[in-house]
């Protein structure tokens, strides 16, 4: 089976992460795929590097790069990306941090879980220091997978996070807000909460070994810069949501 696959690369001041990122997806040993490059009102040179190295591609309508003023976050621009650069409720949607990577054989790696059917996936990645998550902790409990109740566990669907776009279709615009804002902190939550529950155990895929490059950056990391307690405030609510009916 093909699968077409839609990557939605998307971060804020990330100079000096743009064209590593881009070379990670152009060197996917998984052809079939397409791919947004968004810049969230970064304040660097992001901008610049995005422009330069997609137009010095040459390969339209594969790779497209987009830059915004505001800065509303992932949230936001992955939903309207998705609307733009998906065609088919069949294709797999991946989130990709824009100061991140994918390793080589990720695509191929995810295609093989929606060979056997999965509706969504989660993987592994190992960092820049050369840690990464242990496999064993990746598996949802019994219990939880029984009742579904995936909000309970705290950060289990490690990156990188994809899933059908048939899912996402299930869900609203204010499902990736808060008090009436988009939610510019844990904006994978909302999603793959969404998508675990959506599947249910049996069409959940678990990639164990790393397929992804997570590059920490230390104090000036720009995942962190909303204000200390925000995130926890994002959760919370997250958490606190009713959960989705399984996908027949």
């Amino acid at each position: 089976m093909v699968h077409r696959f839609v990557i939605i690369a998307s971060g804020w001041n990330c100079e000096g992460y743009v064209k590593p990122c881009i070379d990670s997806i152009l060197n996917q040993t998984y052809p079939n795929w397409e791919a947004a490059i968004i810049s969230d009102g970064s304040t660097d040179v992001t901008n610049d590097e995005i422009g330069n190295w997609v137009c010095g591609l040459n390969i339209p309508n594969t790779i497209m790069g987009t830059h915004y003023m505001d800065n509303e976050g992932a949230a936001r621009k992955r939903f309207e990306a998705i609307h733009v650069h998906s065609v088919s409720p069949e294709d797999i949607i991946v989130f990709l941090g824009l100061d991140d990577e994918l390793l080589p054989n990720a695509l191929e790696r995810i295609a093989q879980e929606y060979d056997n059917g999965k509706l969504c996936t989660y993987g592994n990645w190992i960092d820049n220091h050369g840690y990464m998550c242990p496999p064993d902790s990746l598996d949802f409990p019994d219990e939880i997978h029984a009742t579904r109740d995936y909000r309970k566990v705290k950060f289990r669907s490690t990156a990188p996070n994809t899933f059908k776009r048939k899912l996402f279709d299930r869900m609203s615009e204010n499902d990736f807000k808060v008090n009436g804002e988009w939610i510019k902190a844990t904006t994978e939550s909302p999603m793959m909460f969404a998508a675990l529950e959506m599947s249910g155990k049996d069409r959940i895929g678990v990639i164990k070994g790393p397929i992804y490059l997570y590059n920490k950056r230390g104090n000036d990391n720009a995942r962190n810069r909303m204000p200390v307690g925000y995130q926890d405030m994002v959760y919370k609510e997250i958490v606190s949501r009713p959960k989705f009916d399984l996908l027949p």
